[in-house]
């Protein structure tokens, strides 16, 4: 075993560009297994964080030009639509990690956060409750920014202050109201997540072009492919 691994090392030494795409292969491959495994532990050996998952789907859109091909963002408008005139879903929500991030003054050196736009129903679709404060709520839509933190995020950088529900943040020069904390065992992709921000009528983006990926909560006896069958026509 060490006369073989011995003469490996050899060849990988004479020839350094093949050692390259070994090494990139390994780590590839491990990279690819340790993914699955996260993938397998959270969804098949954990149950999901949410109340009834079973019920949980997310909504792609299929091209028009290739019916097997699928892509994960639609957009706001799209969104509109489905909330609009489907009847298969419970709730129905959005939230888009492909416009997220914000930058945090007024607490130390600014910095970067992940902060994720959602629609209004984002946490009722999912049935989780704040730890601390409360979710969105329709009134909210009126805001400019209301926001709802991470457990980690709150203990991490607001030191777990329990008098900041009702206060501030900067974010992008944006004064956001903090209205909630989620539980610590609460997280959605991406799940380094810090907050998760309302996306109100008075966000200036297109809706025509705004990313969003859609998901439902389906209605107790509605089955997928009924819903699918919906969305479809």
């Amino acid at each position: 075993m060490v006369q073989d691994s011995r003469f490996a090392w050899r060849i990988l030494r004479k020839s350094p560009g093949f050692a390259a795409i070994v090494i990139l292969t390994l780590a590839l491959g491990i990279g690819a297994n340790t993914a699955v495994f996260s993938v397998v532990r959270g969804v098949l050996l954990q149950p999901l964080p949410y109340r009834d998952p079973a019920r949980l789907v997310d909504v792609l859109d299929a091209s028009v030009k290739d019916p097997n091909l699928s892509k994960t963002f639609g957009t706001y408008a799209d969104f509109e639509e489905y909330a609009r005139h489907s009847r298969s879903f419970e709730k129905i929500a959005f939230a888009t990690w492909a416009a997220a991030g914000a930058t945090l003054t007024g607490r130390g050196p600014a910095r970067n956060v992940l902060s994720v736009p959602v629609s209004e129903d984002f946490f009722a679709m999912l049935g989780v409750r704040a730890a601390r404060g409360r979710t969105f709520e329709p009134g909210d839509l009126s805001g400019d920014c209301p926001v709802v933190l991470s457990d980690s995020f709150w203990r991490n950088t607001l030191g777990g202050d329990a008098g900041v529900i009702g206060h501030s943040l900067e974010l992008s020069h944006r004064s956001c109201t903090i209205l909630g904390v989620m539980p610590p065992r609460f997280d959605f992709y991406p799940r380094q997540t810090n907050l998760w921000m309302l996306f109100t009528p008075a966000d200036p983006r297109p809706r025509d072009q705004f990313p969003v990926i859609t998901f439902g909560r389906l209605k107790p006896g509605v089955a997928m492919a009924q819903a699918q069958s919906e969305l479809t026509a």
